[in-house]
């Protein structure tokens, strides 16, 4: 679900930059322990698991996420009748 900016404390853009930040600090470490950069990488990606899922986590760690949730069930609902 796409929150307006305001429910959000952060953007997507900001939330996609600390997770590749995240990952970079995880491939540094790979390449720092003698893994080929590829290798490195992949581990990296393996560790870190579903990108989307971690975004999914995130945002719904955001305190507003319940409020702009109802609020999506409420209009589902209103529809219905």
């Amino acid at each position: 679900m796409n929150l307006p900016r305001w429910l959000r404390w952060r953007t997507d853009l900001e939330l996609g930059e600390e997770i590749d930040a995240h990952l970079q600090l995880e491939i540094q470490s790979n390449l720092d322990r003698g893994l080929t950069p590829e290798e490195a990488r992949t581990a990296a990606l393996r560790q870190f698991g579903n990108r989307t899922r971690v975004e999914e986590r995130a945002r719904e760690a955001d305190p507003l996420f319940a409020v702009a949730q109802i609020w999506t069930d409420l209009k589902y609902h209103a529809r219905r009748f």
